[in-house]
């Protein structure tokens, strides 16, 4: 039996299931926050339609959004709505109203450009199965702490590996996403070849790509077979994002030029290589040792951020007092998120699921501007 729609004096079935989610930087696995609205569980079709156009405030992470059904204490983050099986089909195809792009700008009407958002919408389907998948893995406690002390009083602690590999739907869940946004952007210079020419199939259709290059020399020499039927204003769309062109882009707007570039590479590399290895990368250790009475520790060494492999040490100490025979505990106290090994994060802000929703984010934005160039 469905679920009924929470509304006051709605009797009808419910449509989604109403999640509360925000977003918490610089916290690592624990930075996401994604729980059922205990003001509104569920929702109908109709309330959530109304619920969104009626919805004041940022759409964004530690953001506030007033609504009129849901979240109705008042919570940072903002509500999404994921489908509920038989009622709206598969979950991964229609996971929420406005998807993880309706949380960053905002609904979109219907659209020349739908096939993209279609794609873009897929492929935020899978960045959240890729953080389920991860959750899951954490969750099967994958690795041990162990600690080591000599006689002499130096030790080390250490994190030991307790599976035998990486769960392969980490690496297809993340090339399928990749597969979205590339295909995105080349059906958004498809469809505005067709407009622009007036032809359905437009000429050259063969050719039609969204060109991402890094530097201007190799933008220029294939911009004309790419994008030579796309009308002026949309190829001045494309080249302004592409990643030689950061430094001139808005501030508030270079992640866009960035995320292209590691978007290319990485589908690149995931069409003609294999599957990205995705590895768990520790960082911002905060070792802590329980010693016994009448010692101290009177050096600890942490090993900087990294990949964890099948034996990895955390931190390196020295107890005074310490003799063979005495017990003592540890905790490595460290930050485990998942991470590309072809790069590496350069910090806390640069994790893979940070990267992953800027990705989505760029591809979204884009496909907005040539709305809006329309």
């Amino acid at each position: 039996m469905l679920p009924k729609c929470a509304v006051p004096s709605c009797e009808a079935d419910a449509a989604y299931e109403v999640i509360l989610y925000d977003f918490y930087p610089g916290l690592g696995a624990r930075a996401l926050f994604w729980e059922q609205d205990s003001t509104c569980p569920y929702i109908c079709w109709t309330h959530a339609e109304q619920n969104e156009a009626q919805a004041k405030g940022a759409r964004e992470p530690r953001g506030l959004v007033h609504y009129p059904y849901t979240n109705r204490n008042g919570a940072r983050g903002f509500s999404i709505y994921a489908a509920i099986p038989g009622v709206l089909g598969d979950i991964r195809e229609s996971r929420v109203v406005t998807d993880i792009i309706g949380a960053l700008l905002g609904v979109h009407a219907a659209s020349p450009f739908e096939v993209g958002w279609q794609r873009v919408r897929r492929a935020a389907g899978h960045h959240v199965a890729f953080g389920e998948a991860w959750s899951r893995f954490l969750a099967s406690d994958p690795y041990e702490t162990r600690v080591s002390v000599s006689p002499d009083g130096t030790g080390s602690i250490w994190i030991d590996r307790q599976y035998p590999c990486m769960p392969p739907v980490l690496a297809l869940e993340l090339g399928e996403m990749l597969y979205q946004l590339r295909s995105a952007l080349d059906a958004c210079i498809y469809q505005a070849a067709i407009m622009d020419s007036g032809l359905n199939p437009p000429p050259n259709e063969r050719n039609l790509e969204f060109p991402i290059r890094n530097s201007e020399a190799d933008f220029l020499r294939d911009a004309p077979r790419m994008i030579g039927t796309v009308a002026n204003q949309r190829q001045a769309i494309v080249e302004s994002m592409q990643p030689y062109n950061q430094t001139k882009a808005p501030p508030d707007e270079r992640f866009i030029n960035e995320s292209l570039e590691m978007l290319s590479s990485w589908a690149k590399k995931d069409r003609h290589r294999a599957l990205h290895v995705v590895g768990s990368w520790s960082s911002n250790a905060q070792p802590k040792l329980r010693t016994p009475p009448g010692t101290g520790v009177t050096r600890l060494v942490t090993a900087g951020n990294t990949f964890l492999e099948e034996d990895s040490e955390i931190a390196e100490f020295f107890i005074e007092g310490w003799t063979p025979g005495m017990h003592l505990q540890a905790n490595p106290d460290v930050w485990i998120d998942a991470a590309v090994k072809d790069l590496p994060p350069r910090d806390d802000s640069d994790l893979l699921g940070h990267r992953c929703s800027r990705m989505i984010r760029s591809v979204a934005t884009i496909i907005r501007k040539f709305e809006q160039s329309l």
